[in-house]
């Protein structure tokens, strides 16, 4: 008698660790969901990023080489350029 109730306890005892993991990975599957809504709107932006980023690289190694090792004064350089392709087109044809 005790096999039969002690079997019956451990079947009781899979269910509840059954029961518990599909709960808990319903709830995983929730968040996801959610954390992929929230970064959906951004995930084009950081792969642009990722690109700019990827083919600037060289350009920023040379111009760091002719402006005599300065990081900051490449950036600097980069981002002007960057920033005037953009805004001088617009008030271009703003105008």
């Amino acid at each position: 008698m005790s096999k039969l109730s002690s079997g019956s306890a451990e079947e009781k005892q899979m269910s509840r660790t059954v029961i518990d993991i599909s709960i808990k990975l319903t709830v995983l599957a929730f968040i996801w969901v959610y954390c992929f809504e929230i970064i959906r709107p951004f995930a084009l932006l950081v792969i642009w990023g990722g690109i700019l980023a990827i083919s600037l690289f060289p350009i920023y190694k040379k111009l760091t080489a002719l402006v005599g090792g300065k990081k900051s004064v490449a950036s600097i350089i980069i981002a002007v350029i960057g920033i005037a392709i953009i805004v001088v087109p617009s008030v271009q044809l703003s105008s």
